[in-house]
């Protein structure tokens, strides 16, 4: 099987990326939306650019066309998460100990109050 053509694609982001041909699918333009959110929040975009690329990117059909897109954007970029979000735990994250001492208090809770 021969590999698929690479093809210089040129763009107002980028003068000049070789990427592949081969179709896109919803997952990869979705990466592509991510990367470009986190770097509209680092301020590397701005929201009309943000606006316009999302536009591009939904509209692309191939690899060649998602690279342009974020070409000139860092790759590994962190997606930003809530701030609600990121403190929240679970109770099957916290450690076993304090389990324990959870269970002890709502036992002595319990407990004092029976005897009043």
């Amino acid at each position: 099987m021969c590999p698929l053509p690479i093809r210089q694609t040129t763009t107002k982001y980028a003068p000049s990326v070789p990427v592949r041909l081969s179709r896109t699918s919803h997952a990869d333009r979705e990466r592509v939306i991510d990367t470009l959110k986190a770097a509209y929040v680092y301020g590397l975009v701005t929201k009309n650019e943000l606006d316009e690329r999302v536009s591009q990117t939904f509209a692309a059909r191939t690899h060649a066309q998602l690279a342009v897109i974020t070409a000139d954007v860092p790759s590994g970029l962190a997606p930003l998460r809530p701030a609600a979000e990121h403190n929240r735990r679970s109770p099957a994250s916290l450690p076993a100990s304090a389990v324990v001492q959870l269970n002890v208090l709502i036992v002595v809770v319990s407990e004092a109050a029976c005897q009043r």
